[in-house]
């Protein structure tokens, strides 16, 4: 099994940027497509300062707006971190939400994702291990990931929506492997 370096090396700037990253990578044919890092928007019932945010236009000038929370925790993500981040993307009246973690989600998040439309990315280290669509099972990295390892210290899994409404199950993302957001972003 590959290993990766440990995400307690990663500063919080670091991890914010990375993400930052990923969302630029799929920028190409976004129309007036922009990133910020630690934006503060206002919300409805208050101030918010999100790890990265980004805007864009489809349609021919509709514009979306995404927020991104990065949490550096080493345990399981909870079920309440996906709602808070939920409840401050209506308040801010954003389109879409995606949360990045550098540990693994626990399954009540997963679900509450999925019914939510919140993208989720796990940030993979040498422990990480992807949970399938059914509850407590899990399996090794995937082999892509082990492909990219000497190109890239730290990828990540994400979950996200398909056009259908699909939870998706975990695709690898990285710098120039950034399909997966990209659809989820569009859709």
């Amino acid at each position: 099994m590959v290993s990766f370096p440990s995400t307690e090396s990663l500063t919080a700037k670091d991890f914010e940027l990375l993400v930052k990253s990923w969302l630029e990578a799929e920028s190409d044919d976004l129309c007036d497509f922009s990133a910020s890092h630690l934006e503060s928007m206002k919300g409805q019932d208050g101030e918010f300062t999100f790890d990265v945010t980004a805007k864009f236009c489809i349609f021919g000038g509709m514009k979306v707006q995404v927020v991104v929370e990065c949490k550096k925790h080493s345990n399981p993500i909870k079920r309440e971190l996906v709602q808070v981040l939920n409840e401050k993307k209506r308040s801010v009246g954003a389109h879409k939400a995606i949360l990045v973690a550098t540990a693994p989600f626990q399954s009540g998040a997963i679900e509450y994702a999925e019914k939510n439309g919140i993208g989720l990315v796990q940030i993979a280290s040498s422990n990480v291990l992807f949970i399938k669509a059914s509850r407590n099972r899990s399996a090794p990295l995937p082999r892509a990931i082990e492909n990219v390892a000497l190109q890239e210290p730290f990828v990540g899994l994400f979950y996200g929506m398909n056009p259908n409404g699909d939870l998706v199950f975990p695709q690898v993302l990285r710098r120039g492997m950034t399909h997966e957001l990209g659809i989820f972003l569009r859709g």
